[in-house]
């Protein structure tokens, strides 16, 4: 069986699957600066410097059931960067174990809902524990009212805290995947272009262009060259090839005493700036036009 049917087949005959979720991470920044304290380090209080604003072992619970969705995925599909593959024969098993992890998270969220109030103020609790300790240290008193009313002040109510879900995306189609896939990976390009174009013009206005100050633009571009050449878009090539011409058309000295050298990759720059603020979308359906159109993506 040739690539190109193998591929076919593939995708005929299966879903992708994409699982994302969005859930707090159940902590928040605190200034230990402001109160004049070194990081507290109790790690039933703090991680990494960041209070927890509800229990470590529950906030880990709720992160279980994204570990348990992406198991399933993991364990009846193949993984590609833009999801994963499930044979048609598993897609039914797949859904109902999906379905049944949602589910049990969202249960699992009520039960935190309801929890909270409680949970909070356990640990406001041991916060106060901790607020003496750390005060008798200053030999001020009146540290444990300071340290209880900024870390107090941390904890929000419910509704403003609690913003979570698991949930997946289904692709049928290879034309739909192709396009959200497709156009996200053409606007990480461009933005992409985008920040190295900045830093070339910061080093170009601060101390012109050096190969060490180019080399890590030269290594993206012969990275990026074959994405770009799947895409079959002209544009990006062309934006490619002004940015290369760029990196390699001069040294500092060379930039630095040559207005017509500046203006060149000025020039170079502004159109990398005006592709990557006010063309995305139409440099996108080029992107897509040129991967779906012909079948080109399983043509090569």
């Amino acid at each position: 069986m040739s690539q190109k049917n193998a591929m076919e087949g593939l995708l005929l005959h299966s879903s992708i699957f994409k699982v994302q979720s969005s859930m707090p991470s159940g902590r928040k920044k605190l200034d230990w600066r402001k109160l004049g304290l070194e990081v507290v380090t109790n790690p039933e209080l703090v991680s990494d410097g960041q209070i927890w604003l509800i229990p470590k072992e529950r906030m880990n619970r709720m992160l279980s059931f994204r570990t348990k969705a992406q198991q399933i995925l993991d364990q009846h599909g193949i993984k590609f960067s833009f999801g994963q593959i499930v044979p048609s024969s598993k897609r039914e098993e797949v859904l109902q174990r999906l379905q049944r992890i949602r589910q049990e998270f969202l249960e699992e969220v009520e039960r935190l809902r309801s929890d909270y109030p409680r949970l909070k103020q356990d640990l406001l609790n041991k916060w106060q524990e901790e607020a003496v300790v750390l005060s008798s240290r200053t030999g001020s008193a009146d540290r444990v009212f300071e340290i209880m009313d900024s870390v107090s002040k941390m904890f929000p109510e419910w509704e403003r805290f609690w913003r979570g879900d698991i949930c997946w995306t289904e692709y049928t189609d290879l034309q739909q995947m192709a396009h959200e896939f497709i156009g996200e990976a053409t606007r990480g390009i461009l933005r992409q272009m985008q920040e190295f174009a900045d830093s070339l013009r910061q080093k170009i206005e601060s101390s012109g262009l050096s190969e060490r100050n180019i080399t890590p633009v030269r290594n993206w571009v012969e990275s990026v060259r074959e994405s770009i050449r799947v895409f079959q878009n002209d544009r990006l090539n062309t934006l490619l090839d002004d940015l290369e011409s760029c990196v390699q058309q001069g040294t500092a000295d060379d930039v630095s005493v040559s207005a017509r050298i500046r203006e060149s990759v000025s020039g170079v720059l502004d159109g990398v700036a005006e592709a990557s603020t006010e063309q995305v979308d139409e440099i996108v359906r080029e992107s897509i036009d040129g991967l779906t159109s012909q079948r080109r993506a399983l043509d090569r």
